[in-house]
């Protein structure tokens, strides 16, 4: 999180070592010389001085070496500190929002070699900065690859790059930050303490005024370097706090208590369109959704939250989705402030919403497709344990609808179904759930259906809805279908055995005639699951190519009692079930397309017969009859499409 720029100065100000004091008494002058003797003593005492001051002087510059770079390490730490916030700060503003100004990129880059720059210098001054000095080094580069791929309108892997090792490489550095500089708090303390009792025992040691000279002169440079350094310190902050400010894409704001602003940067005229000179001193309130107020109230008052979404109203009285972030902070007059970080989040709220709309409905028709029904049948069995209101499902599947699709192609086969998905939604209510499963089927959820009588009478709305003709490719098509219907009868416990019994409710009204409606009862799982082992051994059965039989039934005229052709049978010998009559296969063959293949067997064979039979007797006039699906005979069927419907 950025605030404004005293705070900065504050938390610079705050690393600050112990100063000396100043104002020590000077010590007091010797006594004026005596006899030689004393002239003698006075030699010895000022070469002893000058021995224990040059020793102390020795020791005293060794120790100020050690605390000046323990100081400057401080220093360089608290600078990597700061721009690496920066390098983070104008990455993200960059990836997340508008499209960045190539004065983006150069000032990012500026950022970076400032900061490298600084963790060189820390990895100079102490042992600890080789870690920081690497993590800075990988942190740029990961920064400029992130940047060239925004560059590159790549914004998903730039985000990849920012969330998988940009962002933990960022807290690696934070934590290197908080560990190393209690650490150098504690040399720079060491240090200052040893020089000053080293000092001290200069000052007991050689009792003369030149020691406390020393000390003065070597404490007053001291401070000035240190003084150097805060101020430079201080001033690179400024700069870079100046330059993330005036370009980011955020909109940073100080609020009071009351939510008026204290200070609002630039970018608020990037974000709303206003200027930050009228909006300070006005109540952010004044701009926030009425329902988003309370939560604007709250941030104020907790001073601190990981994202807070509210809605801000643009100068041209749109409303803008924003996250917030909030910290609190000291102000120079001792009141409380929110430091707000304001992002701009509608266009990936707009994403968001259309994104989740199209997981859990139909591109096509706009339904709810079969995750999101099945949830809603979920939701509704819930609500149904407690409540006992009633609830159940139409399974719906087109009659025929292949043949749209083979003969008018599947643009025509769309348009009937957005046809069919329009007159659903007109006939059922509006509390109601319609769902597209796939294809053709189509499923009704009825909440509040008291009773089986309920269900049906839905089941014909659905019909009747579906009886006049739909025009479809300049055609008019007559559209049927087959309904299952299931209610929470016969022990269903699940939404998925709710679904399964509607759908098997619905193969059976298909393999009645279609055109119906039937509700489910116990037994008929078994039925489909010997329909569909039955339609897998059929299929089975052609590639063997040695379970299918013809036979042939004479035809004979009553007056000449004579045989003049023959019609061709088609029989079934499965290996298990025996001889299956057509009846039993023939239907699902036709729906599901194998009758194509199993019809050109028939043909095959039949032809083949009638010629050997032909080539034996030349002399008989014998015809043979072959039965076909009308799906064999597209051509003819669709010169009378219109008018037959499907």
């Amino acid at each position: 999180m950025f605030v404004p720029f005293g705070v900065e100065e504050r938390l610079m100000a705050g690393r600050r070592g112990v100063a000396i004091k100043r104002g020590a008494p000077p010590l007091e002058a010797g006594g004026r010389p005596g006899r030689g003797r004393h002239r003698l003593w006075a030699a010895v005492t000022v070469v002893a001085v000058l021995c224990v001051l040059g020793g102390a002087a020795a020791e005293t510059l060794r120790l100020e070496h050690r605390t000046e770079r323990a100081l400057e390490a401080q220093v360089a730490l608290a600078n990597v500190a700061h721009q690496v916030d920066g390098v983070r700060f104008q990455a993200y503003s960059m990836l997340s929002g508008p499209r960045p100004l190539p004065s983006d990129y150069a000032i990012n880059d500026g950022l970076r070699r400032l900061t490298a720059s600084n963790a060189a210098t820390f990895a100079g001054l102490s042992p600890l900065g080789a870690p920081v000095e690497t993590a800075v080094n990988q942190l740029n580069g990961l920064v400029e690859r992130e940047l060239q791929l925004v560059a590159e309108r790549q914004p998903a892997a730039a985000q990849s790059i920012d969330s998988s090792s940009v962002g933990p490489l960022y807290a690696r550095l934070v934590g290197l930050s908080a560990r190393d500089t209690p650490i150098l708090d504690s040399q720079a303390h060491s240090a200052q303490a040893s020089e000053n009792w080293t000092l001290v025992g200069l000052i007991v040691g050689s009792g003369s005024l030149l020691v406390v000279v020393v000390v003065t002169f070597e404490t007053s440079r001291r401070r000035r370097v240190r003084a150097a350094a805060e101020a430079q310190g201080a001033r690179v902050s400024g700069e870079r706090f100046t330059a993330m400010v005036e370009h980011s894409s955020d909109m940073i704001t100080v609020v009071g208590p009351d939510t008026t602003v204290l200070y609002a940067a630039p970018s608020i005229g990037a974000v709303l369109g206003r200027d930050a000179a009228h909006v300070e001193g006005t109540p952010l309130a004044d701009i926030v959704h009425p329902d988003d107020v309370l939560r604007l109230w709250e941030l104020c008052e907790a001073g601190s939250s990981d994202g807070e979404e509210l809605r801000l109203q643009h100068a041209d009285g749109t409303w803008m989705t924003c996250e917030a972030r909030g910290t609190r902070m000291a102000t120079p007059d001792s009141t409380s402030a929110v430091v707000l970080n304001i992002r701009d989040v509608t266009g990936r709220k707009a994403l968001e919403d259309q994104l989740r709309h199209q997981a859990f409905h139909d591109a096509l028709t706009g339904l709810a497709n079969r995750a999101l029904f099945a949830d809603r049948v979920e939701h509704a069995m819930t609500r149904e344990d407690r409540h006992r209101a009633g609830l159940a499902v139409l399974m719906i599947d087109l009659d025929d609808f292949k043949i749209v699709n083979d003969s008018l192609g599947h643009g025509a086969g769309d348009e009937l179904l957005i046809h069919v998905a329009a007159r659903l939604r007109n006939c059922l209510r509006s509390s109601d759930t319609i769902g597209r499963l796939g294809g053709d089927e189509f499923a009704v959820l009825l909440e509040d259906a008291t009773d089986i009588c309920s269900a049906e009478q839905a089941a014909d709305k659905v019909r009747a809805a579906l009886a006049a003709p739909i025009e479809v490719a300049g055609r008019p098509l007559i559209v049927t279908a087959s309904i299952g219907v299931a209610t929470l009868a016969h022990g269903t416990t699940s939404a998925e055995d709710l679904l399964r019994n509607a759908d098997a409710a619905m193969y059976v009204a298909k393999a009645q005639g279609k055109n119906r409606w039937t509700p489910f009862q116990p037994g008929m799982h078994h039925a489909v699951q010997e329909r569909v082992q039955l339609k897998a051994d059929l299929v089975e059965a052609l590639a063997a190519g040695d379970q299918m039989e013809l036979y042939y039934q004479p035809v004979i005229t009553l007056d000449a009692k004579a045989v003049i052709g023959v019609e061709a049978l088609l029989r079934w010998n499965h290996p298990t079930r025996g001889l299956v009559p057509p009846l039993d296969f023939l239907a699902f063959a036709e729906e599901s397309g194998i009758i194509l293949p199993l019809g050109r067997w028939v043909l095959r064979h039949a032809c083949l017969q009638a010629r050997e039979w032909r080539s034996d007797h030349p002399e008989a006039p014998l015809s043979m009859s072959v039965n076909v699906s009308g799906r064999q005979l597209d051509g003819i069927w669709i010169a009378s499409f219109g008018s037959r419907g499907v």
